[in-house]
């Protein structure tokens, strides 16, 4: 909706920032770095939720509402780039893995 910023960084920790209000919640955590952070629309979901990719190799789904992950996905590599468009999840890895999550089964490989 345009009111909140996310970011992400080498603290393994992922933040939300209230852009009207100022304040920042921790809403993620990883093992090692997050590299990449998103908001994506999940069908079935109540709202936005928020997916951080690290160099744990994992992508982690997270409600913004609770403190644990509502989905952890294993990948081949650690998460160097991630993107969302329509109902697709794009993350690329290291040694060179595409990954294609569809957001309505976000648990399997797409392609």
């Amino acid at each position: 909706d345009g009111t909140k910023l996310v970011s992400a960084g080498a603290d393994k920790a992922a933040r939300v920032m209230d852009l009207n209000t100022g304040q920042t919640v921790q809403v993620a955590a990883h093992d090692g770095v997050i590299r990449c952070t998103k908001f994506v629309e999940v069908p079935g979901a109540a709202g936005p939720v928020v997916v951080t990719g690290g160099w744990d190799k994992t992508v982690r789904y997270w409600d913004m509402r609770a403190q644990n992950p509502i989905l952890n996905v294993a990948l081949p590599e650690r998460c160097y780039t991630m993107d969302a468009t329509g109902p697709l999840l794009v993350v690329g890895t290291a040694e060179r893995h595409v990954m294609i999550y569809n957001l309505a089964n976000p648990s399997a490989a797409f392609k």
